[in-house]
């Protein structure tokens, strides 16, 4: 994927996920970014970590956080929580919009890899 086709799929990502009244659809133009992430999770996990930090930094509106929280960065937790729960400590360390982000995150992984997720993240009240 291209410097430019990925950040399209940033910002399409955030301009799709911020329109929370309008429910996704095939016929949707924007819906493609949403299943990038599901198409791309279980053979690019890097490439949808890096999209999840990315669209971090935009500092998009809550709908979207909810969105990236309860989708990408859950699926990213589940299907690879033991490979990627180091790169998520360090990140968080310096990253409090992560830290936000996996308030947002249900249980999943193994038991190891969710202790370690609930020592750093964030609940939301």
């Amino acid at each position: 994927m291209s410097d430019e086709d990925f950040e399209n799929w940033v910002r399409t990502y955030i301009e799709r996920q911020e329109m929370v009244h309008k429910p996704l659809g095939d016929n949707d133009p924007l819906f493609w970014s949403v299943l990038m992430f599901i198409d791309l999770i279980d053979e690019a996990p890097e490439l949808c970590w890096r999209a999840i930090l990315a669209i971090l930094r935009c500092k998009p509106n809550d709908e979207a956080l909810g969105m990236l929280a309860a989708g990408p960065m859950e699926d990213l937790i589940r299907y690879h929580g033991i490979e990627y729960i180091e790169k998520i400590e360090v990140e968080a360390q310096s990253n409090p919009d992560l830290k936000h982000l996996l308030g947002g995150v249900w249980k999943s992984s193994t038991h190891a890899v969710w202790q370690r997720i609930e020592a750093i993240r964030v609940i939301p009240y």
